[in-house]
């Protein structure tokens, strides 16, 4: 059977089209992308302004219109951090879950771990170690074991909140080591997830004339990220636009 998944985020928001088969595989037939930046502006307890929901209105209607083509009725519609922050985010998931047809579930930041870390057993082979999903308004952090989630941990430390708040690197960097202070070591592997993740990724195999169809499960040294890290960071959203293999609004 067809299959869609909408997840809309801090910064972006996803349709993505599937085949569900018999013995609980899948196949992606295909999905489309929009950067709705809900979350711009939005601190705990504030809204999510009229221009970010006008858009967002927009973007779903679009995707309804693509849902109607394709005939798919059985629609799964899920918000994270953004619909959390915002003063206006039941009202906001309302109105989205009303052009789609279906109610949002808009999950807490334990749920968007998990669903994440699955998302990571059933597609990569990985045994045992911690997986993390940096997206714009939140971190979450997962430790599995024998391909079984086993603690969940949730941050406020998104990447585009983070940039918003605090302009300084120093302060920024204290700021996420004394939240994850908290974490214990990982034994096993490190498993990178969200769309800050693909980016660098994407970056690392262009630098690396690296050959890919798909940046899923791509290998990139821990040591090479710092030296990433450190250029960004001089860096302004322009100039991180026109690095090889960054998409727009994908590193901001």
């Amino acid at each position: 059977m067809r299959y869609a998944v909408i997840d809309t985020g801090y910064n972006s928001t996803r349709l993505c089209i599937y085949d569900l088969f018999p013995n609980q595989t899948f196949r992606i037939l295909g999905s489309q992308k929009s950067f709705l930046r809900l979350g711009e502006g939005v601190k705990e307890g504030s809204p999510i302004s009229p221009d970010r929901v006008n858009e967002a209105e927009k973007v779903f209607k679009s995707f309804r219109a693509i849902l109607n083509k394709k005939g798919i009725k059985d629609v799964k519609l899920v918000g994270t951090s953004a619909f959390r922050y915002a003063s206006n985010g039941n009202q906001v998931a309302e109105l989205l879950s009303e052009i789609i047809g279906v109610k949002m579930r808009v999950l807490t930041g334990e749920e968007e771990g998990e669903m994440s870390a699955v998302g990571v057993l059933n597609t990569l082979p990985v045994d045992s170690g911690a997986m993390f999903d940096l997206g714009g308004g939140s971190l979450e952090v997962v430790y599995f074991d024998s391909r079984q989630v086993k603690e969940v941990y949730h941050f406020d430390l998104g990447a585009l909140k983070l940039a918003r708040e605090l302009k300084d690197e120093s302060e920024l960097r204290k700021r996420i080591r004394s939240e994850l202070s908290v974490l214990k070591p990982i034994k096993g592997v490190l498993v990178g997830s969200g769309g800050n993740i693909r980016a660098i990724a994407k970056m690392d195999a262009r630098v690396s004339a690296f050959p890919l169809k798909s940046i899923h499960g791509y290998v990139i040294k821990t040591k090479q990220i710092g030296k990433y890290s450190k250029v960004l960071m001089n860096l302004d959203p322009e100039e991180r636009e026109n690095l090889p293999g960054v998409v727009k609004d994908s590193l901001h």
